[in-house]
């Protein structure tokens, strides 16, 4: 859309934008009391107004894909969306919370993960767009730095198990990564000096989300199966 209305846009040099025929969005919450919506029904009654419609020059976005109903049922239904939209050449941006719905990245070639920073001791995102890999929804470190009882969390933390809590630990591992290497580089700058290869490249994060969901994969066979302000989102791999 910044394209086509000819304003600068926040990307390289040499970056190359498509052109889309059409751009679809389904954002917010249209549930509706006079109409017998719920949040969930009132999102599917919105997407089917344009399903069909999806083709290759189609831009689809999607906030919070799903989010609304049993996490399980709706992760495994936005997976069955985005292989149907991509399998008719739309290009589709997705945010979620979804652990599952954020692992289909490492297992479809067509998708890719990438996570926007967040700091967890201002509370706020930073900004930075890290493409590849998949960033923590933070949810118990949040709500410990509000206050909530350290007993809660803890018990919280237990119920979580021992894979899902090994998981957040290697994404906030990553994530102190990443933000070292920007640091880094934003000093850098700031002396007059050049950037320095990005250690974190998108093709390093990738296997690592690749390498993770391998892991745990066992159990997701015949699934579209891996995070920013804890939200993924997923794209087309048709990178222009």
């Amino acid at each position: 859309l910044m394209v086509k209305v000819a304003l600068p846009l926040p990307a390289e040099a040499g970056s190359v934008m498509p052109i889309f025929d059409q751009v679809f969005a389904d954002i917010g919450d249209a549930q509706a009391v006079e109409n017998d919506l719920s949040t969930f029904s009132a999102h599917v009654t919105h997407m089917m107004t344009f399903l069909d419609a999806c083709g290759p020059r189609t831009l689809v976005m999607l906030d919070e894909l799903f989010g609304s109903t049993d996490p399980e049922q709706g992760a495994a239904l936005g997976r069955a969306l985005i292989q149907w939209m991509v399998a008719r050449g739309a290009f589709v941006m997705v945010t979620t919370h979804l652990s599952e719905l954020k692992d289909a990245c490492a297992e479809h070639n067509a998708l890719q993960s990438a996570s926007v920073g967040f700091d967890v001791e201002r509370l706020e995102p930073t900004y930075r767009l890290r493409c590849g890999v998949p960033g923590s929804s933070h949810a118990i470190a949040v709500a410990r730095r509000l206050g909530m009882p350290g007993a809660l969390l803890d018990d919280a933390t237990r119920l979580l198990g021992t894979a899902s809590v090994e998981r957040e630990r290697m994404l906030t591992r990553l994530d102190g990564v990443f933000a070292a290497v920007e640091a880094d580089r934003d000093r850098s700058r700031a002396d007059g000096g050049i950037d320095q290869p990005d250690r974190t490249e998108p093709g390093h994060a990738t296997r690592f989300t690749r390498q993770r969901a391998q892991a745990r994969g066992g159990r997701r066979q015949g699934l579209l199966s891996h995070a920013g302000g804890g939200r993924g989102s997923l794209s087309r791999s048709r990178r222009s």
